[in-house]
């Protein structure tokens, strides 16, 4: 067997800070501070392109993803589940859409409303 010298355990050592530092970096200029999010429902009439994993945004800036989609058979409305960032909070008077740029996929868009009643956790935000 072969041991492994210095080298070898100071360049992995390298990488590992380099992941660790690459990490710290991505949090600080994201501004996310944690990783936890909370789920809320949001019901639109059409997610034409929406799909489990895509973006939310407000802004432009991804604030969560889309966790599932289901359709309400009375209403013909969908559901989707999604998981929002904890550090962001949805006024409850927002509106929803379906948007894309021309070299983008398909997100689902807040607009913020301007109450100062927030969607809770679990809550549902219907799109108007």
């Amino acid at each position: 067997m072969q041991r492994i010298g210095l080298f070898e355990t100071l360049l992995s050592a390298a990488v590992i800070a380099l992941g660790v530092g690459f990490l710290v970096f991505l949090l600080w200029q994201t501004g996310t501070g944690s990783l936890k999010s909370y789920a809320m429902i949001a019901r639109i009439k059409s997610a034409d392109g929406l799909k489990p994993g895509t973006d939310v945004r407000i802004g432009g800036v991804k604030v969560g993803t889309v966790e599932s989609l289901t359709l309400d058979h009375k209403s013909y409305a969908v559901e989707l589940k999604l998981a929002i960032r904890d550090d962001i909070k949805v006024p409850v008077d927002s509106s929803l859409g379906v948007g894309s740029g021309m070299l983008s996929s398909a997100a689902l868009t807040i607009n913020p409303g301007r109450s100062k009643a927030v969607v809770q956790p679990g809550g549902m935000l219907v799109a108007r």
